[in-house]
């Protein structure tokens, strides 16, 4: 994922958790959503050739434009604090899985380890 649509996703999910603690004065849809405002077509530049939301997370993720089946469409239909609680979880879903750090190889004794099985 690049930093552009990184930076789009953690602002989502600030929106998204504001909304699964209650604060639903912000409608739903793709004018206030930042994720929207990169990947819709309606805000894409004429010589972009995808279509509409290829390359957002959230179609990588369903391969579905217009975030269906997502719990955005039970949230859009009832604006409940569970409804935008699931949608929330779904969007921290698609962030990157941050790799562990591999620790370098240490070398084991097999024959302490053999006698440790012995007694």
């Amino acid at each position: 994922m690049n930093k552009k649509t990184l930076i789009a996703l953690n602002a989502s999910i600030e929106k998204w958790e504001k909304r699964a603690n209650g604060d639903h004065s912000q409608s739903p849809g793709m004018h206030n959503c930042p994720l929207c405002r990169l990947f819709h077509e309606n805000f894409k530049d004429e010589e972009d050739d995808k279509e509409s939301c290829q390359g957002c997370p959230v179609y990588e993720r369903t391969g579905y434009s217009y975030c269906e089946e997502t719990p955005y469409t039970a949230y859009y239909f009832h604006r409940t604090n569970a409804n935008a609680h699931a949608e929330l979880d779904f969007l921290k879903s698609l962030l990157p899985v941050k790799e562990e750090k591999k620790e370098a190889f240490k070398w084991v004794d097999l024959d302490s380890l053999s006698n440790v099985a012995k007694s």
